[in-house]
């Protein structure tokens, strides 16, 4: 039997291929039954994700099949969304601290969508400002920062991290993974609701 595969997809900032970030989420992904699968795009500077963003929604778009789910870190967040809308089918879709639009109407081929934010998340925060910068072409905005704020959609659950995380990639740490985090993501990815 084939298990489920999940894709991590980190932040545009790191060197390191999400190693110090996303990547330390792999042994829980494994827990819950999962088998994870790196999408490291390497460092990508401001103008980078403005550029490439779209072109590696449709790397990630290439790489998945039906019932697979992708746990996304920042910017991870915009190239998976930008998978979904060219068409790719993802079962749940967990974003840790989205570099996002707060109101994004996320593609109906989502079925579960979960996005852990905290109110201390300052990087979020300013990618706003790159939005407009960008008249639109980046999707960027402070998700991350306020939770998914939207129209009702039932496919979506927030969760504030606020009281227990007051950094941009505090979650995705050893220390908070161990202590919460990395429980929480195994419920996540096993749930079926």
């Amino acid at each position: 039997m084939n298990m489920k595969r999940v894709f991590k997809v980190h932040g545009f900032n790191v060197e390191d291929g999400g190693a110090a970030t996303i990547d330390n989420t792999s042994q829980y992904i494994l827990q819950a039954g999962f088998a994870p699968i790196d999408f490291d795009y390497g460092h990508l500077g401001l103008v980078g994700v403005v550029l490439f963003n779209h072109n590696l929604g449709q790397a990630l778009k290439s790489q998945l099949k039906p019932g697979d789910c992708v746990v996304a870190h920042s910017n991870g967040a915009a190239i998976a969304v930008r998978a979904a809308e060219l068409g790719a089918q993802i079962d749940t879709l967990i974003l840790i601290n989205p570099a996002l639009k707060s109101d994004y109407v996320f593609p109906k081929n989502i079925r579960k969508i979960v996005v852990y934010w905290t109110k201390h998340d300052k990087p979020v925060k300013i990618s706003r400002a790159v939005r407009w910068l960008t008249i639109g072409m980046c999707k960027w905005g402070a998700m991350g920062a306020t939770g998914y704020t939207g129209r009702k959609d039932d496919r979506v659950t927030n969760f504030d991290m606020s009281n227990i995380i007051f950094g941009h990639s505090e979650a995705l740490q050893p220390e908070q993974l161990k202590l919460w985090f990395g429980k929480s993501l195994v419920s996540k990815l096993r749930s079926d609701a």
